[in-house]
């Protein structure tokens, strides 16, 4: 390798650019019911519910009302968002308050990435106070909180990581170079995820379905 230094390194860097690339296309979201393989109970009660009230049912989307706002009202703008298949009434809380819990139920399968702008344009329809929860918005707040953090995080780190190279070796190109390359080695490991588990390639091998 020392004698063809330069012939090594552009393979090692077009393999990990070539395995860095599928982070192009990736997608983030909470994994779905197919993570667990066919047969297992909880996916069989999960697509019982969903093949007999809809693809929305197993994740009911919960919407509380405080005092002051109108439940009949919030019912209404409810029923006529799209891609809501049913509304329940609101319920009083069993311990008073005067807040109500309603509950809709969604057209889209709480894993597709679309489940999460019905809660978004829920969100923007209804008033002031209401605030719109459950299973699928807890799954869409946490994929845009790792959204919007990711960068700092990765920022973060690279900076850190620079800083101590460049303390540890008092060479800065050596700890240039080094961040670098571990950019490369850790985006080609999550590309090869998303080769895997996105994409499904090699998943069958694993026994599992892709995302």
């Amino acid at each position: 390798m020392q004698k063809r230094a330069l012939l090594a390194g552009g393979a090692v860097l077009v393999v990990l650019l070539g395995l860095a690339a599928p982070l192009l296309s990736l997608e983030t979201g909470m994994p779905g019911i197919s993570v667990l393989s066919e047969g297992r109970s909880a996916r069989e009660g999960y697509e019982a519910i969903a093949s007999a009230y809809g693809p929305g049912a197993p994740g009911p989307i919960q919407i509380l009302v405080p005092p002051g706002v109108d439940a009949e009202a919030v019912e209404a703008t409810i029923s006529e968002s799209p891609n809501i298949v049913a509304v329940y009434p609101a319920q009083p809380a069993p311990s008073g308050g005067g807040r109500s819990l309603i509950t809709a139920i969604s057209s889209i399968d709480p894993s597709r990435p679309e489940a999460g702008d019905v809660i978004a344009d829920l969100r923007a329809e209804l008033p002031t106070g209401v605030l719109v929860g459950g299973p699928v918005a807890e799954n869409y707040d946490l994929d845009q909180t790792l959204r919007d953090r990711a960068p700092i995080v990765i920022g973060v780190v690279l900076v850190l990581g620079f800083l101590l190279l460049l303390l540890a070796l008092q060479a800065l190109f050596i700890a240039v170079i080094g961040v670098v390359l571990n950019l490369l080695s850790v985006g080609a490991a999550f590309g090869a995820g998303a080769l895997l588990f996105q994409h499904g390639i090699g998943a069958n091998l694993l026994g599992f379905e892709e995302q």
